[in-house]
Formats: structure tokens, C-alpha cells, sequence
């Protein structure tokens, strides 16, 4: 019933309390109030299953708040907060009721009776209640916060930061410089914006500002680029999967095959996508995302403790193939700097902004923890293989021969042993593949939005569900790196239309639009230029 909805079994314990309160205090002896609480038994469950099976509770809220219910983080953290809250009012009450409950002969303590019951009580109760509401409808700053980090960190940070480590410690710069004055700036921006035209979606902002054509290109973009993620978030947690069996001893066979476990994240793709199933994994989702940070931490404090050296900055090219730092570098690197696949998630959470000023934690904040931990990963990758001339050798060996999740394996089992290993299986695996049935739900309802298909009807789902996770499935079977490239050209280029498209919101409203306009213009370089320069699209590089 709990897993069917959230939010009842808190409901019903502030009812028992309230029936209880209210029958001890107007009871003149202990027998009767036991009597009549007794009575109240029944009512009390029967408002139980009713919250259980109509999900009231959970319709109203995002009646209220739209997009609450598609956070799936925010049940876990709703329930924590609340159950300790009401516990707390719970036994406050309770000792009220029974101390006003006994006839009292004295003047002034039938005065004191007064105050308690008819004033102090009240009082509690309504303040109580107030909190409740807040923390129900206007979700704090710091929940936001989290809500938002565990939505845009998933491989990103760490795939894109141990790959851009093969040029050495130059990828420092880029993450960090990147992240304070482009991918904070965007995620800022476009979750500000959105928050200013009532949560809409990145492609209506663009629309709004460059024009109907960029509506349609971006709506495109956001397409390709969400069914892109769910299949990055696919392929990386079932190799790993496969790998920690075959590692570890415990299987063989079919439970160490890549295309078993792919299989069986896209089976639970179509679940989560046609059905909202972040009602049920919310209460354990928030524990990935501490995984994931945990582990973030874990590499940072093993690289020291293991006696590995970070090594100094330079802006000398370290990839052993020679493949240049412009534009190469800036693309592969992908969420840890700058991400247009943000742009598609930052709606969501301005719609549960209660103030434009939460804004600079929840949006900009959440991209600078993530930039954090893809330094610390690039940190691993530079300072745990061993190099050959100068040149980091034995990460692009590695990468090159295994592949990236075998390398997420390594660095965790040289910085942190076999709590590493646990926590690669549940951060590494379980936070990517709750993104990556994000990414193909937002698809779903990107396409909907565009071609105005009510999604209310099952069959009507069926028909975009399928085609996407079909596409989905045949992008899986090929080359993974060239897959991730396409994927961080994507992801970087929506990023450089959205930047554009909050310039030109600056720009109209007589702001300082330069804020916006230098990383856009950046970026459209990277993105221009790499389109240019790289192997997988016009192929024109002349290194």
C-alpha cells in the first residue's frame, strides 16, 4: 500500500494522532477516552485505504506543484522529513491531551486546563500544520538542490572527465573554467528562464527568443540527444554489470553477457517510460545519488592515501595518439563542464521553485558539485596510470582495450578496494539507469507536446514508447565511443543553442547579456568546429 502511495501512511498517522488528541481532551476519565479512541479505529482505516487505492494525496500535490511527482527523489525525502516531523508533534500532543485529561477541582489549574487546551494546543497544531504544507507544497532550497544533482550527474561526470584525461591535466582547466562560466551560466540560465515563463520547456524558451524555427531545430536536438542519453545510461551500467559478475566469480555464462543486462535495463526503460514508476523507486533513489557522491569522495581521499601523485598543470597536449586538445577535448569531456541535457531536466525543478532566488543554489550550485566530481575523476585518471614519455599511456591503453567501464572498475578498486566495488555496482550502475529512464520519458513527452498527443490513453503512449526505445535499441549496438561522441556533440551543441537563447533575453530586456553571450560563442565554435574536424562527421581534420 506504502509503495502504492507514498504519502498515506503519513496522512493517516497525523489523523490517529488528531482523533486521539481530540477524544482524551474532552474525556473526563482515562476509561472513556480509551473508548472512544477505540471507536476511532475504524475510520481511521478506512481513510487509509481510501488514500491507498485513489492516490489523492499524490494527484493533488501535482495538481499543485507540477512536476513533483516525476522528481523522483522528492517522495524519499518528503517521507523522511514528514514521518520525523509528525513523530515529534505525535508525542507533544499526546502528552497535552493526557495531562489535561483528569477532572482538575483547582481554579487555577481549570485556568491552566484553558490555556493548554484551548490556546497552547491550537496553536501547536496549526503551526504543525503550516510546516507540513510548506515542506508538501514549497519544496526547500536544499531538496531542490539535491533533486537537481542527482537528475544531471550520472555517467557524465565520470565517463567524459576519465576520458578527457588522456590529455592530460589541461582537462583541469577546461572542467573548471567550463563549469564556472559556461555549464553553471547555463543551467542558471535556462532554469531561471523557466521559471520566469512558468516552467516551460527548453524548447518553448527557444522559441520564444530565436524564433520558430530554432523551436523545431531544438525540439529535434532534445529528441536525439534524450534517446541518445537513454542509450549512453544503457550500454555503461551493463557493461559494468557483466564485468563485476565475471570479476568477482560469481556467475558465467548468460549473467556475464553485455547484451543480457542491456536487455534487461531497456525491458525496465519501456516500464518506467509507460508507466510512472519513480513512485516506487523513490524512497531509495536519493541513496544512489549518495552513492554516487560517496564515491566521488572515496577516489579523491584513496588517491592520496594509495601514495598516487596528481600531476601539475600544463597546457602541453599528453594523448598518446596526438589528437588535439581543440576541439577534441572540449566535446569528450561532455557533462562535466557544460551540458545541453541539463537544459531538459532544469524545468522540471523550476517548477517546484517557490522564489527566483533558490535559483542560484539549486541551478548553478548543482552544476558546480558535478563539475567537482568529474575533477576528482579526472584527478584519478591522470594520477593512477602509469605514463610513458610524458604521455598518458596507460589510461588510453586502458580505455582503448576495455572500454570505459571497465576503467570506472579499476579506479575503484586501486583507490578504494572492495568498498569500491560496492559502490561503482549501486553508484555507477543504479544512478544512470534512473537518468536514463528520465531521458526516454522526457522524450516521450517532447514528442507529445510536439505533435499534441494526449497522453492520458495507454495506446496513445504505446505508440511514441515503442519507436523510441526501438530506436534506442539499435543506437546500443554500435561502437559505444562513437556513440559517446555523438552524444557529446549533441549534448554540447543544444547547450550553445539554449546560452543563445538566454542572450537574446538579456539582450531584450536591457541586461548585461555578455554573461551569456561569451560561453555561447564559445561553444559555437566547439561545436562548428568539431563538426568540421572529427572522423564521424565531415571528417575535414587535417591532424
Amino acid at each position: 500500500i506504502e509503495e502504492a502511495c507514498p504519502f498515506a501512511n503519513i496522512y493517516v498517522q497525523s489523523t490517529a494522532s488528531a482523533l486521539l488528541c481530540f477524544c482524551v481532551l474532552f474525556s473526563n476519565s482515562s476509561k472513556t477516552a480509551l473508548k472512544k479512541w477505540s471507536c476511532s479505529i475504524p475510520f481511521t482505516l478506512i481513510f487509509y485505504f481510501v488514500l491507498a487505492a485513489t492516490n489523492f494525496d499524490v494527484r493533488l500535490i501535482n495538481r499543485l506543484l507540477p512536476g513533483y511527482g516525476h522528481l523522483s527523489a522528492g517522495a524519499g525525502f518528503a517521507f523522511i522529513i514528514e514521518f520525523g516531523l509528525f513523530t515529534i508533534a505525535q508525542g507533544i500532543a499526546n502528552l497535552l491531551a493526557i495531562a489535561c485529561s483528569n477532572p482538575l477541582n483547582s481554579e487555577k489549574l481549570q485556568k491552566l486546563r484553558f490555556i493548554v487546551q484551548d490556546i497552547i494546543l491550537p496553536i501547536i497544531c496549526i503551526i504543525i500544520f503550516l510546516i507540513v504544507v510548506y515542506l508538501e507544497f514549497t519544496m526547500p532550497t536544499w531538496k531542490l538542490f539535491t533533486i537537481q544533482l542527482l537528475n544531471i550527474a550520472g555517467l557524465g561526470p565520470i565517463y567524459g572527465a576519465l576520458s578527457g584525461a588522456q590529455w592530460g591535466p589541461s582537462v583541469f582547466l577546461w572542467i573548471t573554467l567550463g563549469t564556472i562560466l559556461g555549464g553553471g551560466v547555463h543551467d542558471f540560465s535556462v532554469g531561471f528562464l523557466s521559471m520566469r515563463h512558468d516552467g516551460a520547456s527548453v524548447s518553448e524558451l527557444t522559441g520564444m527568443y530565436l524564433g520558430s524555427l530554432v523551436k523545431q531545430i531544438m525540439r529535434v536536438f532534445s529528441v536525439i540527444l534524450l534517446v541518445m542519453v537513454g542509450a549512453v545510461f544503457a550500454v555503461g551500467p551493463a557493461s559494468l554489470i557483466a564485468m563485476l559478475i565475471g570479476k568477482q566469480g560469481v556467475a558465467s555464462g548468460l549473467l556475464v553477457n553485455t547484451n543480457f543486462w542491456l536487455i534487461i535495463i531497456l525491458i525496465y526503460y519501456f516500464i518506467a517510460t509507460f508507466i510512472p514508476i519513480d513512485k516506487i523507486i523513490g524512497k531509495i533513489y536519493p541513496l544512489f545519488g549518495i552513492c554516487l557522491i560517496v564515491m566521488a569522495v572515496g577516489v579523491g581521499v584513496g588517491i592520496f592515501t594509495h601514495g598516487y601523485t596528481i600531476p601539475e598543470i600544463t597546457l602541453t597536449n599528453l594523448h598518446p595518439a596526438g589528437t588535439p586538445v581543440w576541439p577534441v577535448m572540449f566535446i569528450t569531456v561532455a557533462c562535466g563542464a557544460i551540458s545541453g541535457f541539463h537544459a531538459t531536466q532544469s524545468p522540471l525543478v523550476a517548477r517546484c521553485c517557490k522564489s527566483e532566488k533558490q535559483s542560484h543554489l539549486v541551478f548553478y550550485g548543482a552544476m558546480v558539485s558535478e563539475g567537482i566530481i568529474a575533477l576528482v575523476w579526472a584527478a584519478a585518471g591522470c594520477a593512477v596510470y602509469e605514463k610513458t614519455g610524458g604521455l598518458m599511456t596507460g589510461l588510453s591503453q586502458l580505455l582503448t582495450d576495455s572500454g570505459q567501464a571497465a576503467t570506472v572498475y579499476d579506479v575503484c578498486l586501486k583507490t578504494m578496494g572492495g568498498v569500491g566495488i560496492i559502490l561503482a555496482m549501486i553508484g555507477v550502475i543504479a544512478c544512470p539507469i534512473t537518468s536514463g529512464d528520465t531521458a526516454f520519458r522526457s522524450a516521450r513527452l517532447v514528442i507529445a507536446d510536439w505533435f499534441k498527443i494526449n497522453q492520458k490513453s495507454y495506446k496513445k503512449r504505446l505508440i511514441i514508447c515503442v519507436p523510441l526505445l526501438l530506436v534506442g535499441a539499435i543506437i546500443c549496438q554500435l561502437n559505444y565511443n562513437i556513440v559517446w561522441r555523438y552524444f557529446s556533440w549533441s549534448n554540447q551543441t543544444l547547450a550553445m543553442i539554449a546560452l543563445w537563447a538566454a542572450s537574446m533575453y538579456l539582450y531584450k530586456n536591457n541586461k548585461f547579456c555578455w554573461i551569456t553571450v561569451f560561453p555561447a560563442t564559445f561553444m559555437s565554435a566547439v561545436s562548428a568546429t568539431y563538426f568540421v574536424y572529427a572522423p564521424e562527421c565531415l571528417n575535414l581534420g587535417t591532424a
